[in-house]
């Protein structure tokens, strides 16, 4: 079938772009080889969402190579010269940062990759619009023609192809001109070069009032006669129907096809742009119940900071705010009888590890904080959760569900990791030692004297999630060890015992945050070299874990 093109002048790439000024000489009726039976999800008016046609991360070189290769037409063996230079100077510099090899031949697969990556469009929205257009997927024998031909860009079938066409030239302004289509209809008129109009932004005779998405538009035949109205759902949608603006009609279901409307001519590209989108690639349409990770934060219980979940101690308790986008098609509810909850899965509602009081139940860890979140908006769920009494890594996978009506989907799953220590975690950090109380004569404790007296002020990090107290039924202590609780050859008159230095300086110490401990220390009486090891310990509740940083002294006389 022929592609409807634009005429469009003082475009800055250089390209030979045919534009249809008028919408003429459009085809009928696209090749039809092995056509089955109708698939459930056409719908006219949403031809594929805008996330899907964005998708071109959804295959490698390699991929499409192997689907090539699958569908069994010559295609997949064929190579074709990668012209850069007539891509124009924007395209080239794009095609180069990718590391194409501009210049040479290369297969098909990779000529059709590198154009989905430079225009930002799903490969396999390349794909299937060279079957719709040409059959090359299938073909086993196709002609140069349907290779000059591929994407159907600027070729009427009645008229002659531009003396510039060829494989390359197809895919890249076929690739180009449907994300540029996109973006005109989404309002964008500054995408690969500015301009005040789009060609199908105003009324044409295919269709009336224009192209733009969320509005009804009717479509008519080559001879006039009105046979189809469709709510345009979406851009990439417009994109389509720019590219070929006929809807399908098929009052007699011919070649095997479902019948489809009572008036005019036959229509069926965007009908087999859909079928073989699903046959292929499953769905060109978002699910109705989807959903997507945005950002997931974990703060310790008073929401104090962010933390490590890898370094808990059995029962900690943990703040966790997940930010989730509306990938589907229907509304999430706060309230209703269908209310939008986090739930267990894998397996489905089983009785999480990370259970906490406040949970509307073990399976069920809360509800959406949104009152409603749209298709395409962001909600959030927060939760406290409580490391397991038990050591070890869990991974608790959770996901969204409408109460009472269906789950939403996501293959790569979300989950909350946790670690339960015995221990709390911290990180050694600043020593200073200083000859005055003052703190104002620095000194070399590599260089003492028998029985000097000294100070000392050494920092700690909070690498844990729980919040390290000064005073209250756990205070933080500097205490010895290796082996714990030893008596420290540095004990001074002003020490609680001579394994607790001087407990923390700071009222409070919130995860990612540094206390201080400052104490008077005294030499040994003997000469030699000493290494000493201390680390904070919240008492009646825990050791810190062991680092061993310690503190080196030297007594030389």
């Amino acid at each position: 079938m022929m592609k409807i093109e634009l005429t469009q002048n003082q475009i800055s790439r250089n390209k030979l772009l045919l534009f249809l000024a008028s919408l003429f000489l459009a085809v009928c009726l696209i090749q039809f080889l092995n056509i089955g039976k109708a698939h459930a999800a056409y719908e006219g008016g949403r031809l594929i969402d805008n996330g899907i046609f964005l998708d071109a991360s959804s295959m490698g070189p390699v991929e499409i190579q192997s689907f090539l290769n699958s569908k069994g037409g010559q295609i997949a063996g064929r190579s074709f010269l990668l012209d850069c230079d007539a891509a124009g100077s924007t395209a080239k510099q794009a095609y180069l940062s990718l590391g194409a090899p501009c210049g040479q031949s290369i297969s098909a697969a990779r000529i059709i990759y590198y154009a989905s990556q430079v225009y930002g469009i799903n490969p396999k929205v390349i794909l299937v619009t060279l079957q719709k257009e040409q059959s090359l997927i299938t073909s086993p024998n196709p002609t140069d023609r349907q290779y000059a031909q591929a994407m159907g860009y600027a070729c009427p079938t009645s008229g002659n192809c531009s003396s510039s066409s060829n494989f390359f030239w197809q895919i890249d302004n076929g690739a180009w001109v449907l994300r540029f289509h996109f973006e005109r209809a989404k309002g964008n008129m500054n995408w690969w070069y500015s301009s005040s109009t789009w060609t199908c932004g105003t009324e044409k005779a295919y269709y009336k009032p224009n192209l733009y998405p969320n509005q009804n538009v009717n479509f008519y035949d080559e001879d006039g006669t009105y046979y189809r109205t469709h709510y345009i759902a979406s851009a990439a949608t417009s994109s389509l129907y720019c590219y070929t603006p006929h809807a399908y009609n098929n009052p007699e279901g011919l070649y095997g096809l479902p019948a489809y409307g009572t008036t005019g001519r036959y229509y069926t590209g965007s009908y087999n742009f859909v079928k073989y989108f699903e046959l292929w690639f499953v769905s060109s349409v978002d699910p109705p119940f989807a959903w997507q990770v945005v950002s997931n934060r974990i703060y310790d219980e008073n929401k104090y900071s962010e933390l490590d979940t890898g370094k808990l101690r059995k029962g900690e308790r943990i703040f966790v705010s997940l930010k989730v986008k509306n990938t589907g098609t229907e509304i999430w509810y706060r309230n209703g009888p269908n209310p939008a909850t986090l739930a267990t899965v894998k397996p489905y509602n089983h009785t999480s590890p990370l259970c906490d009081s406040t949970w509307l139940n073990c399976n069920r860890a809360t509800v959406i904080k949104e009152d409603a979140v749209y298709p395409g908006q962001e909600g959030h769920f927060e939760f406290y959760a409580v490391a397991p009494g038990t050591l070890g890594e869990i991974r608790d996978f959770m996901a969204p569900v409408l109460e009472n009506r269906a789950w939403m989907q996501n293959d790569t799953g979300y989950h909350v990791y946790v670690k339960s220590n015995e221990e709390l975690s911290w990180q050694w950090g600043s020593l200073g030692a200083w000859s005055d109380p003052g703190r104002t004569t620095p000194l070399d404790i590599t260089n003492l004297s028998k029985g000097q007296y000294f100070y000392i002020t050494l920092s700690a990090k909070n690498t844990s999630a729980t919040i390290w107290k000064k005073d209250g039924p756990n205070p933080v202590w500097l205490g010895s060890f290796a082996p714990k609780d030893r008596k420290s050859v540095l004990c001074a008159y002003s020490w609680s015992t001579c394994n607790r230095p001087a407990v923390m300086n700071e009222p409070s110490v919130g995860p990612g945050q540094v206390a201080t401990f400052t104490f008077l220390a005294r030499a040994p009486y003997n000469v030699g070299e000493y290494r000493e090891y201390f680390k904070p310990v919240s008492e009646f509740k825990t050791w810190m874990s062991d680092d061993h940083n310690h503190i080196y002294m030297k007594v030389v006389n």
